[in-house]
């Protein structure tokens, strides 16, 4: 099965408009942080990419309670890969967590 980047996802596009308006507004609270920005839009886009591309793009499994859907980068952050739908995609966690062992080993490597 062919990666299915996020890239022409007009929900998750959307969930990015709604994400950058929830965090100006977080922005003005006493208790901001970027941290806590960064979860928020997390959590926002991840939702609204899973509800509308409900298969890992991987192995094409819908996910369950044991093995969920998750939100992936397709090139990793700690090697410079953007949040962009472009460089999203919905994977299960099995992947998920298959593609960031084989990411950390690589990086050790590289040490």
């Amino acid at each position: 099965m062919a990666t299915e980047t996020l890239k022409n996802n007009s929900a998750v596009k959307e969930a990015i408009l709604h994400a950058a308006k929830v965090i100006k507004k977080m922005a003005t609270m006493p208790t901001f942080t970027p941290d806590k920005a960064v979860e928020t839009y997390w959590h926002l886009i991840e939702k609204a990419a899973i509800e509308s591309h409900p298969w890992c793009s991987i192995c094409g499994t819908k996910g369950d309670k044991s093995n969920p859907l998750t939100l992936d980068h397709i090139k990793p952050k700690a090697q410079r890969g953007s949040s962009k739908p472009e460089n999203l995609r919905v994977v299960c966690l099995r992947h998920n967590d298959e593609k960031s062992s084989r990411d950390r080993a690589g990086a050790a490597k590289m040490r």
